[in-house]
């Protein structure tokens, strides 16, 4: 197994948190209670890589 128990638990609270805060994300925009200007969002992408 290349993972101990511990890493695959990590993992899995890792994609629970993501999955839940693009749900969250997207409930909001869906429902128009919050807004991001496109140019903002554009200039975080590539910092989130670094």
């Amino acid at each position: 197994m290349p993972f101990g128990i511990r890493d695959w638990r990590r993992l899995a609270i890792l994609v629970t948190a993501f999955t839940v805060s693009h749900s969250v994300t997207l409930a909001l925009a869906t429902l128009r209670l919050g807004s991001v200007s496109s140019q903002r969002v554009e200039t975080l992408i590539p910092r989130r890589f670094w």
